[in-house]
């Protein structure tokens, strides 16, 4: 390992997975770590709890990047929602060198960022986009049971999230402004669209959580799972575990297809609230899960693989690809340079470590 401090700044670094990821990599042998954002007075709170220092930055501010995150070895985005942001940072980064890291989970962020693997390539760094994503981590899982097969023709991804799972403002904002919205599905070899938390469907997951209601829900790793693999059907589901939090989300996307309410994510702080106060009931178990249809020698082939935690409040599950990331920066060297989407970046023997950590299981059908 090259023992030269390393600089990592943390952007939102005192969210809900921004503080996750702090609290690890401040531990890193000659890693320096910066939690950053527009609210010092969090950033300080976090910073007395582990080893760390802070800065005050508004992520949308030229000038503030350039005289705050020039000299860093790496910069990780945590602070969403994405789709109400710019790649101001990315772009950054890119322009003069610096690794990056984000947790977007808007397609067309993820999108934008990508298309900056030219500059990236170009100043030689390498940014990641997309790296504390359900997709990322069903990739990990289609990738584990590929070998089973000849041809995948269908995959079936879905997470569901318990109540006491932590969540932050930005993940319901984020998760509101999805809400009622066209996702793309593709069913029957043909590209559709529905509206996101729509057609509602039981999914049976490993005790302690058992059958679950998903519902639709967008992500960007339908594209490229229909690219990689030619399936003919990809679909992602997601659901909460309280069925009157689902039920309220299926209102709001009701009311905003008929046109009664433009905006649902100006009703995030209410979310939250009801989301906190729901804390007080139900559990911390958080799981994703893959069901992947398919063929071999010409028989017709189907299996499932599940990751889930039981006690979700560190977030291991979610933070485990950006935290294995950052290790094998620091440790081994960043392996290549470009702007490139977090799905298929590491596989699930890459992880193990940090699974096995948070007591991460994983369960094959």
């Amino acid at each position: 390992m090259d023992k030269q401090r390393k600089k990592i700044v943390v952007l939102g670094g005192y969210g809900a997975i921004g503080s996750r990821i702090c609290t690890v990599i401040a531990r890193i042998p000659y890693v320096e770590c910066v939690i950053a954002g527009r609210h010092p007075k969090r950033a300080r709170r976090l910073a007395k709890s582990v080893t760390a220092s802070t800065l005050r930055i508004d992520a949308e501010d030229e000038v503030a990047l350039q005289q705050n995150l020039a000299g860093a070895f790496l910069v990780i985005d945590a602070a969403g929602p994405f789709q109400q942001r710019t790649t101001a940072v990315a772009q950054f980064c890119a322009s003069h060198g610096i690794h990056y890291i984000d947790v977007a989970d808007d397609r067309q962020y993820i999108n934008d960022v990508q298309q900056l693997n030219a500059t990236a390539r170009r100043n030689q760094c390498l940014l990641v986009t997309g790296a504390a994503s359900l997709p990322a981590l069903a990739a990990v899982l289609v990738e584990s049971l590929a070998g089973y097969y000849d041809k995948i023709d269908e995959i079936h991804s879905a997470a569901v999230a318990g109540n006491k799972t932590p969540v932050g403002r930005a993940s319901a904002r984020s998760l509101l402004d999805k809400i009622g919205l066209p996702t793309r599905m593709k069913i029957y070899g043909r590209w559709q669209e529905a509206p996101c938390w729509t057609q509602s469907k039981k999914i049976s997951f490993p005790a302690p959580l058992l059958t679950r209601r998903t519902y639709l829900y967008s992500v960007p790793a339908i594209d490229q799972f229909a690219r990689q693999y030619g399936v003919r059907e990809a679909t992602f589901r997601f659901g909460l575990e309280f069925s009157a939090l689902n039920r309220g989300l299926v209102i709001l996307g009701w009311l905003r297809r008929v046109g009664w309410l433009k905006r649902p994510a100006k009703y995030a702080r209410l979310f939250f609230a009801f989301a906190r106060w729901f804390r007080r009931s139900g559990g911390p178990a958080y799981a994703v899960q893959v069901q992947v249809l398919g063929t071999r020698e010409d028989r017709p082939v189907e299996h499932s693989a599940t990751l889930f935690e039981t006690d979700s409040e560190n977030l291991g599950l979610l933070t485990s690809i950006p935290v294995t990331l950052v290790k094998r920066w620091v440790e081994h060297g960043v392996p290549e340079a470009g702007a490139v989407s977090a799905i298929g970046i590491v596989d699930l023997e890459t992880l193990k470590p940090e699974l096995i950590a948070h007591d991460v299981k994983l369960v094959r059908a």
